[in-house]
């Protein structure tokens, strides 16, 4: 078997985003309440840079897309804590599209390893469809995280 051969690493390592923030991107649970309290189908996207430096504070977008309307949304997901602290998680405007909102829950447990997220559409008879941010997370990766 053959070994692929690897260039040596810089002096200034880039991490992938991946490996730093484990699977920020794969929601643990999520759900999207409709009019009557149905759960509809909401797909969710992370917009972030591909590779991160030790020492960086980044902020990423949590994308959603609803093709029925929706009131209100809630996800977890899962981080390392050992390779990035959660700074800030916030609301973003996919929601609040001509309404006002709640927001339940909006932070991060590193014992748990979780971030958690819900939001609710308040004063207004129509839901939301199609794509927009709903959340940002915005986290600095440890001076020592490693990771391809």
């Amino acid at each position: 078997m053959r070994r692929r051969h690897r260039p040596p690493l810089p002096a200034r390592r880039c991490l992938a985003l991946g490996a730093i923030l484990c699977v920020v991107i794969a929601a643990i649970g999520l759900g999207a309440a409709g009019a009557a309290g149905d759960t509809h189908a909401v797909s969710l996207a992370i917009e972030a840079p591909e590779e991160v430096e030790p020492n960086e504070t980044i902020t990423l977008s949590v994308r959603a897309n609803a093709t029925e309307a929706v009131y209100g949304i809630d996800f977890a997901a899962a981080y390392d804590p050992d390779r990035a602290e959660v700074d800030d998680v916030s609301s973003g405007a996919y929601l609040g599209d001509g309404a006002g909102t709640i927001v339940g829950t909006a932070g991060a447990d590193p014992d748990e390893r979780r971030i958690s997220y819900a939001e609710s559409r308040t004063e207004v008879e129509s839901g939301v469809t199609g794509e927009g941010v709903l959340a940002t997370v915005t986290v600095t990766v440890d001076e020592n995280a490693t990771g391809d």
